[in-house]
């Protein structure tokens, strides 16, 4: 098994939701980003490794400060991982699993850390007022930055 990377554009967007889909949940902000943003933008861009049938078998993205990475292990292709963190890449997200090979194939010192991932998986907690939602806006942006940082597995992101 041999996976090669490539750079995604919207050529691939249709192989990415279907490969992204399996493990839709987890790989909502990915999602999101490429619904959002696209595949090359000046803080975001998007990469896949694909196999011989040309399939994707593992995602990266670079958003920002940030890669995130999606997929099974064994098809995180570490001798490349390098060249695409360069030196803009601080943080690395992703499956414990994948962020344990991450580490051990890469030479630069990274501080890492366990994220964990919530999801409401039933309404019992909801709050049962019916309170109004307002759509935020830019200036909202540091009250809600603010309010994530008080989430400690949040903090510093």
């Amino acid at each position: 098994m041999i996976d090669i990377l490539v750079k995604c554009t919207n050529n691939d967007r249709e192989q990415l939701n279907i490969f992204l889909a399996k493990d839709a949940l987890y790989n909502t902000f990915i999602r999101s980003d490429i619904d959002i943003y696209g595949f090359d933008t000046v803080f975001q861009t998007l990469y896949m490794s694909i196999d011989d049938k040309n399939q994707c078998q593992f995602v990266y993205l670079i958003f920002h400060n940030i890669m995130i990475v999606a997929g099974e292990k064994e098809h995180l292709i570490t001798d490349t991982l390098a060249s695409l963190i360069e030196d803009k890449i601080d943080i690395i997200m992703g499956k414990e699993s994948l962020i344990t090979k991450c580490r051990s194939a890469l030479t630069n010192v990274f501080h890492y850390s366990e994220k964990l991932f919530y999801a409401l998986t039933n309404d019992a907690c909801l709050l049962k007022d019916k309170l109004s939602a307002t759509e935020a806006i830019a200036d909202d942006s540091k009250a809600i930055h603010d309010f994530l940082n008080t989430f400690s597995e949040l903090n510093g992101m």
